[in-house]
């Protein structure tokens, strides 16, 4: 009998406690995501300046997911490199300062401002304002952005869309 009452109670937590842990570990890796990604930018402005050269933030080649309204995919990761002939591609005399691997966890990311994110030696970024949306298998109402303004500042929004 008692055996009976304490299977009961565990399964009674199991079944409320199992869907809030699931979300808890949705949410963590979405905001980790988010959190890498401004780490990049960041990351982008202090070598532009302390280099004196431009540097690109870009989607590794060959992204695979789709994204709405013309966004480019940067699901399979990004890189950090001084993109001496401004091609967004490592190679010639390029120099690879950082990579991320894909997202895990199913998760997309998608960015409204194009391929790249370019910062000037000054920490500017003109012409690469934009916002990236990292999307889980919730969809939009649990989909978080990243707003890239042209001064190279970052700040985190909620985004209406997922691809």
């Amino acid at each position: 009998m008692e055996m009976m009452i304490t299977l009961a109670i565990v399964g009674i937590l199991l079944t409320v406690g199992v869907p809030s842990f699931i979300e808890f570990i949705q949410n963590s890796r979405r905001d980790a995501q988010l959190s890498d990604l401004t780490l990049a930018v960041q990351y982008a402005k202090s070598e532009a300046i302390k280099r004196n050269l431009r540097v690109s933030v870009c989607a590794v080649p060959g992204a695979t997911t789709a994204c709405n309204g013309g966004a480019t995919a940067w699901t399979d990761g990004w890189q950090v490199f001084v993109d001496a002939n401004d091609n967004c591609v490592v190679d010639g005399g390029d120099i690879l300062l950082r990579a991320w691997p894909a997202l895990d966890g199913g998760n997309t990311l998608c960015f409204t401002g194009g391929d790249r994110v370019r910062v000037q030696n000054t920490g500017m970024s003109p012409g690469s304002n934009g916002t990236f949306r990292v999307c889980d298998s919730r969809g939009t109402s649990q989909a978080r952005g990243l707003v890239i303004s042209n001064q190279g500042r970052t700040r985190s929004a909620t985004v209406a869309t997922c691809p």
